[in-house]
């Protein structure tokens, strides 16, 4: 995933930008994908 891979390379304020992006999101069709990128999405924004 694109926003990982912004975390590991030190670029965290991409990664920030891209999970409140996933967080602000309103899919059509809530699946079990979307509930998971969500969750890593608010992972990675509370722990940096």
């Amino acid at each position: 995933m694109l926003m990982d891979f912004y975390h590991k390379t030190g670029q965290l304020e991409k990664a920030r930008q891209m999970a409140q992006t996933i967080l602000d999101l309103k899919p059509k069709i809530d699946s079990n994908e979307v509930r998971r990128y969500k969750q890593l999405a608010q992972v990675l924004l509370t722990r940096s």
